[in-house]
């Protein structure tokens, strides 16, 4: 009996000794997660700044385009007074060619860097959400985060009832969603650092729509 006794404390004593030896992480396995990453661009307040603030760029540059078509415009008017052939006919039409040609390149020009800033925009704004998720999961036990769609299917829009049948999320328990705390971190610390009290905040099933900014009808559209 005194040998069982001894040999059984001796087990017993082995068994925690590895116990303690053991890394902490095998004692929380890794979680999985989900972020709505359209919603978090939805409500993003930076993202929708800068958002406006190249939408009133382009308004502006609109404005501009409009002002020298309509030049052309009252130059193409004025064509009418002279008879076709005349020194004044000759000149008025050459300055319509150059103005019309100068036109079309500066908006040539003016969409593309448009279409840049925007796609630069979309990407520094990606790459701080990137880095807000990485954070959270890393600060939470979280070893993969998938990206989902939370939008409702529209019955009405094969489109829609498309993109619904072909969601690879199909039921997740709430818990996991952490498009709530990325948003509050990136909204709260500017991408910095996790929300006071670091919980993953509630959100609403319903995606707010942001009203979109239209650039003026011309010659210059806006970007996508």
């Amino acid at each position: 009996m005194k040998t069982r006794s001894v040999l059984t404390t001796t087990l017993v004593a082995t068994v925690v000794a590895l116990s303690c030896l053991a890394p902490a992480h095998a004692q929380r396995p890794g979680g999985v997660a989900i972020v709505d990453t359209r919603y978090i661009f939805k409500n993003h307040t930076r993202f929708q700044q800068l958002k406006k603030q190249l939408d009133g760029e382009v308004q502006n540059a609109q404005s501009a385009m409009t002002a020298k078509q309509n030049d052309i415009v009252q130059m193409r008017d004025r064509l009418k007074d002279f008879n076709a052939g005349t020194p004044e006919f000759d000149n008025i039409d050459t300055t319509i060619l150059q103005r019309t040609s100068e036109l079309q390149a500066d908006v040539a020009i003016q969409k593309k860097e448009f279409f840049q800033k925007e796609a630069k925009i979309y990407f520094d704004v990606y790459q701080e959400v990137l880095a807000a998720i990485r954070s959270y999961a890393q600060q939470n036990g979280i070893s993969l985060v998938i990206r989902f769609s939370n939008d409702p299917a529209d019955a009405g829009d094969p489109q829609s009832v498309l993109r619904e049948l072909n969601k690879n999320v199909v039921y997740y328990e709430q818990t996991i969603d952490i498009t709530g705390a990325v948003l509050a971190q990136l909204n709260n610390t500017g991408g910095h650092g996790l929300p006071a009290g670091g919980g993953i905040p509630q959100r609403s099933t319903a995606l707010p729509q942001r009203q979109p900014v239209g650039a003026p009808q011309g010659t210059l559209p806006r970007p996508r």
